[in-house]
């Protein structure tokens, strides 16, 4: 997936190298944390949620209704 911070951009934004500890200092920062993958790397979104972008849309926003 290409919307995925790079294990290069993890380390750049948490300035940690031990995954537990970037997943959790990224879900401080605001990333959505998707977990890790196989080999134990951060997976997390690119897009922090307060970018103008992400903000940015007109659209009103979806909900689901799960059971």
């Amino acid at each position: 997936m290409s919307n995925l911070l790079t294990e290069e951009q993890v380390i750049e934004i948490t300035d940690l190298k031990k995954p537990t500890y970037q997943a959790k200092k990224l879900a401080e920062l605001g990333y959505v944390v998707l977990g890790f993958s196989a080999r134990g790397r951060v997976r997390a979104l690119a897009e922090h949620p307060a970018e103008a972008r992400v903000k940015g849309s007109t659209e009103p926003a979806v909900r689901l209704n799960l059971p």
